[in-house]
């Protein structure tokens, strides 16, 4: 998250979060209602401070293959919870 990202949606000095650049069509995030420029705040209420904070609890969820996963995302001016159900390859 850089600083024009913080300018342009105005979010409070000390924003955490990682921000959604692009979701694949036809994804399970795409079917979750995950969208670009969404601001992950929380994955499955753990806080999510940044890139690296996400991906090592997507990695936890991937290891024990979790069959929800709910976001608390900032989308704009609104905050939303997004529950996804991942397919995992068995």
């Amino acid at each position: 998250m850089a600083f024009f990202d913080v300018a342009e949606e105005q979010w409070k000095p000390g924003q955490h979060g990682a921000l959604v650049e692009e979701v694949k069509p036809g994804s399970w995030a795409e079917l979750g209602s995950l969208s670009g420029d969404d601001l992950i705040m929380e994955v499955d209420g753990k806080p999510v401070n940044d890139v690296d904070s996400l991906k090592t609890l997507m990695d936890q969820i991937a290891k024990e293959q979790k069959s929800t996963v709910v976001m608390k995302v900032l989308r704009g001016i609104h905050t939303a919870f997004l529950e996804l159900e991942p397919s995992w390859k068995k």
